[in-house]
């Protein structure tokens, strides 16, 4: 008997040392294990990249660790006399980095003008040749009229015969022009001191003229000066183009070079940095145009706190009010705020305002009719009130 029990002591004794001697949390069970090794592993925030092209979201957004390589989608498709210059990310143009911020993006696509070649060609040799940008002025690059002797220059003409001076700008592609000759030309057209178009015509004959008005960039064309006589007289002629400055015509200044402000236009670009002077607007130090670098903002038409229409549109750009809503026993009154004509740089909300229909007033149908019966009434009126001042006076 005190063997077993000393054999209990000693069992005891050896269990006491073991708690004394382990951590509690050795006794942990698997689950409970496992439970602390999920809390432990925590997934690392993502950041979003969202690309803009002219104006429009291009592609699905993309989502990164902070720090991970950012791959961007392929390049949009130009517009017409551009090419892709890369990704931009703010006003400055910053480029797209190559890692991962601690923070969201929007990057846009940024576009640089094609320098296009123009080359004057006469008798199969090379007169000039001129690399300039598209959209930019095209009769900079015309040279003076070439000599030929026996002949008169009668202008430049590329390969579907239009002549140089028939083109507003500089095209997309590259183009090339080649001297037209007359053996006795004598009427001569010319614009800003260069040939237009030449005639060969007999004394005592019509003076024909250009079946079209020469183009000069920025610039309306308001005749041919001196004035044409009707018949050719003894001498040669030589008539002068008139100009004046198209103040619709808006130019853009871009890193020196001015461009057609409609070729901008075209692409629907958000330029930072604009002055406007006249009717030049100047972009200082750019070298390339940037489809969309602010956001579009929501503009959202509501009826009774429910949507009615939403638009997405960049700052700038013009808000078309949707059809007016309808609700029995009211009429609309219109939207409250009142609607700006151009988007400005957030969201705006714009709720239905109605009023009480009443029944006592006749539906015309319109604003417009309800006016016009109000004009009839009151003619009608004056029309009483003179009749009865006549009968008064009898």
């Amino acid at each position: 008997m005190r063997k077993k029990l000393k054999g209990l002591i000693a069992v005891f004794v050896a269990l006491a040392f073991i708690l004394t001697t382990t951590p509690l949390s050795g006794f942990a069970t698997e689950a409970e294990t496992t439970e602390k090794e999920d809390v432990s592993v925590t997934e690392g925030e993502k950041f979003t990249v969202t690309y803009f092209s002219n104006g429009e979201k291009y592609g699905e957004p993309q989502s990164y660790l902070a720090g991970e390589t950012i791959v961007p989608p392929e390049a949009p498709e130009a517009p017409e006399g551009h090419i892709f210059s890369g990704w931009v990310i703010n006003e400055k143009q910053d480029k797209l980095p190559e890692t991962m911020p601690e923070s969201n993006l929007e990057a846009s696509a940024s576009w640089k003008l094609k320098e296009i070649n123009i080359s004057f060609v006469s008798d199969e040799a090379e007169v000039k040749k001129a690399t300039v940008p598209f959209g930019s002025s095209m009769e900079e690059t015309v040279p003076e009229d070439p000599q030929k002797e026996g002949y008169t220059f009668a202008g430049w003409y590329d390969k579907d015969g239009k002549n140089v001076f028939d083109y507003d700008s500089v095209p997309a592609e590259d183009v090339s022009f080649v001297a037209k000759w007359l053996k006795n030309g004598n009427v001569v057209y010319t614009s800003d001191g260069k040939t237009y178009e030449a005639f060969e015509v007999k004394e005592g004959e019509k003076i024909p003229v250009p079946s079209t008005n020469p183009k000069k960039f920025a610039h309306k064309f308001i005749g041919w000066s001196p004035e044409i006589p009707e018949v050719m007289p003894a001498e040669d002629l030589t008539f002068e183009a008139k100009y004046e400055i198209d103040k619709d015509f808006v130019t853009i200044v871009i890193g020196g070079t001015v461009i057609a402000g409609g070729i901008i236009a075209g692409i629907g670009a958000a330029i930072t940095g604009l002055s406007i002077v006249g009717g030049i607007i100047a972009v200082i130090g750019l070298s390339s145009i940037v489809g969309n670098i602010n956001k579009t903002y929501k503009a959202t038409f509501k009826v009774d706190g429910k949507v009615y229409k939403s638009y997405n549109l960049a700052s700038g750009a013009k808000i078309t009010k949707p059809e007016d809503p309808k609700k029995d026993g009211y009429v609309f009154v219109g939207w409250s705020p009142e609607v700006p004509e151009k988007m400005p740089k957030n969201d705006v909300t714009f709720e239905a305002v109605w009023s009480e229909y009443n029944p006592d007033i006749p539906d015309t149908g319109s604003s417009a009719a309800g006016v016009a019966a109000f004009m009839t009434l009151a003619v009608s009126a004056a029309a009483a009130i003179i009749f009865a001042k006549k009968k008064n006076d009898k």
